[in-house]
């Protein structure tokens, strides 16, 4: 996830150029970019406790 995101900084810093408001765009990018591949990663994982918070969900939706 870190690396994923260390690219994608790297990359949108590269393309943007400097500047404050090319460096938040890179900095949110990356967020984004890591928090993807987080939820990517706990899905294939399948941790358990995605599981309870996705059943509650489905179960107030069905109300």
């Amino acid at each position: 996830m870190g690396l994923a995101a260390l690219i994608t900084n790297k990359i949108l810093v590269y393309l943007l150029g400097v500047g404050f408001v090319s460096n938040v765009v890179s900095l949110f990018g990356a967020i984004f970019v890591g928090i993807i591949v987080y939820a990517i990663l706990v899905v294939i994982l399948k941790v358990e406790e995605v599981k309870i918070i996705t059943d509650l969900i489905r179960k107030r939706l069905k109300r």
